[in-house]
């Protein structure tokens, strides 16, 4: 399926950043988070990934997912079940255009969270 596709171009994408992967389609509560991912310096990632369009508006960059991203209750959950601070943790959106088989992915790092 495409969802499958593109997990794995995601985790292709961080495992080229050097990330480690933790876990992929974590469910803490009803919803699932994506991808668990860890940097170099040692923060974890909750990310989510899909189809995006990205438009400059206002030299402001706006992300339409058209999907729910993380929430701020499950990544209290996850603060909460693997006993990290808010300053080790960042929630990220990698956003996957595909046109005609020209495949973009790109990382948007400490999304707000809703």
């Amino acid at each position: 399926t495409s969802g499958e596709r593109y997990e794995l171009l995601a985790v292709e994408y961080l495992q080229k950043k050097d990330w480690t992967i933790l876990a992929t389609n974590l469910h803490l509560s009803s919803e699932e988070i994506d991808i668990v991912a860890q940097d170099s310096s040692g923060i974890v990632h909750l990310v989510e990934y899909g189809p995006s369009e990205v438009h400059d508006m206002a030299q402001q960059q706006v992300i339409d997912t058209h999907q729910e991203t993380i929430t701020l209750e499950e990544a209290m959950l996850y603060m909460t079940r693997y006993r990290i601070t808010e300053s080790q943790l960042s929630v990220d959106l990698v956003a996957i255009d595909d046109i005609f088989g020209n495949i973009s992915v790109q990382l948007f790092e400490r999304i707000e969270l809703n």
